[in-house]
C-alpha cells in the first residue's frame, strides 16, 4: 500500500502523535518515513526588525526545528522505521 510517508512535525503535541501513528504504520506496512520541519521566515521580514535580530530569530529556529527531528529521528529508529 504505502511504501512513503510523509510526516510534518513541529514538536508539538499533536505532531508527536501523528508522528506515533505514522512510525506504526510504516512498522505494519515495512515503509519510510520522511521527517518535515519548515520554518517561515516572513512574518520576522514583515515586522520591520533589524537584519541581525531576523537573523538571530532565525538562527534559534533552525537549532530548535533540528531538534525536534533529531527527536523524531531517534524515536523513529527506535522503533525499527
Amino acid at each position: 500500500m504505502y511504501q512513503k510517508i510523509l510526516v510534518p512535525i513541529d514538536g508539538s503535541e499533536t505532531a508527536n502523535l501523528g508522528l506515533h501513528e505514522a512510525i506504526q504504520l510504516a512498522r505494519t506496512l515495512n515503509a519510510r518515513i520522511r521527517l518535515l520541519h519548515v520554518i517561515n521566515k516572513t512574518p520576522f521580514i514583515a515586522t520591520g526588525a533589524t537584519p541581525v535580530v531576523i537573523d538571530d530569530l532565525i538562527s534559534q529556529l533552525r537549532s530548535n526545528g533540528e531538534s525536534i527531528v533529531h527527536e523524531a529521528t531517534t524515536a523513529a529508529r527506535a522503533a525499527g522505521v
